[in-house]
């Protein structure tokens, strides 16, 4: 294992022209996927481009995967200009040499997820700052922008209540907007380079190659799923700032509550459905039941998304799955 980590477990293994091959063909495939990602479908995140990139840093090294991003970055400034080449950099290509890094470097998805949205995070502020300094606008979190993503919401029939409270906090909450889809890009993307990587793994061993591939550590399952018990602790703040400010008298502390009531509460709500289905299982429910009674929440998330919160709240706490198996034991 060690002696695959810098320059990729395929490099001494495949011969040069199936390593050029296989780097070209994924070079091909990020550009195309960016500018359907971003011109075409118009989605300011990368959810498929950096996948390739990943790719390339996990087969061949960061070398190449650098190689990619400025080979493709230059690609995209001919028709798109300034703009597409600053937005695939920043956009697809850190995160995508990130995961490559990452996938050497962690020892778990946990941490390589982490990892990967605070790189996106990261990358995307810098693009933000350029855009800003060098043409006077901010690219994904205008007016307009946040316009957007209202009127999507209005379609897609999210309540009034939760229209208004966005129209009048929406440039507060930004950075929890932020985190919150950086954090489900990188799922997207570990998960996608996770299950593209084992199925790889299983082709090369069934061929009997020999090939050493470097370990992509899969997802727990989601009734493993638990975060650590510091989230906590954000959630407490959040109250006492809420305790200290209860006329809302200064911006700064409206938007940091907000922001870790928003974050704190998604991921209690993602614990409570997790202990819901670790429950579902420890009672023996087939998974067609299981299956359903989830999707019945996530349809109803509006009546039961204070209850998973509480439920998630609680796990985190007092760990209720481990109570639950040593009180059966």
């Amino acid at each position: 294992m060690n002696e695959n980590k810098g320059e990729g477990p395929n490099k001494r293994l495949l011969p040069p022209f199936v390593q050029y091959n296989e780097w070209m063909q994924l070079s091909c495939c990020s550009a195309i996927m960016f500018v359907l990602e971003r011109y075409i479908i118009g989605i300011s995140i990368s959810l498929l481009s950096t996948i390739p990139i990943s790719l390339i840093g996990i087969r061949q090294g960061p070398r190449k995967a650098y190689l990619s991003v400025i080979s493709i970055a230059i690609l995209m400034s001919l028709p798109f200009g300034y703009e597409g080449l600053m937005s695939y950099v920043f956009i697809a290509g850190i995160s995508g040499i990130a995961f490559g890094i990452l996938a050497r470097k962690t020892n778990s998805a946990g941490e390589s997820i982490l990892g990967l949205t605070i790189a996106i995070i990261a990358s995307t502020l810098i693009f933000e700052g350029l855009m800003f300094y060098t043409r006077g606008y901010s690219f994904s979190f205008n007016e307009n922008h946040l316009n957007e993503i209202i009127e999507s919401l209005e379609d897609s029939g999210v309540s009034e209540d939760i229209l208004i409270f966005m129209k009048h906090y929406l440039n507060l909450i930004i950075p929890s907007v932020l985190v919150i889809i950086s954090g489900f890009s990188a799922f997207m993307n570990y998960l996608f380079v996770s299950k593209i990587e084992q199925r790889r793994k299983r082709t090369i061993s069934d061929s009997n190659t020999g090939t050493n591939e470097l370990e992509i550590f899969p997802l727990p399952p989601f009734e493993q799923w638990s975060f650590p018990r510091s989230l906590l602790s954000a959630f407490v703040l959040a109250f006492i700032i809420t305790l200290f400010d209860s006329h809302r008298t200064s911006v700064m502390l409206i938007s940091t509550e907000l922001n870790l009531m928003i974050l704190t509460f998604i991921l209690f709500s993602i614990q409570g459905l997790s202990f819901i289905w670790w429950f579902m299982i420890y009672k023996n429910l087939n998974f067609g039941v299981r299956f359903s009674i989830i999707i019945v929440i996530l349809l109803f998330i509006s009546v039961f998304f204070l209850g998973l919160i509480v439920m998630g709240l609680l796990d985190i706490a007092f760990n209720l799955k481990q109570r639950m198996r040593r009180k059966n034991k």
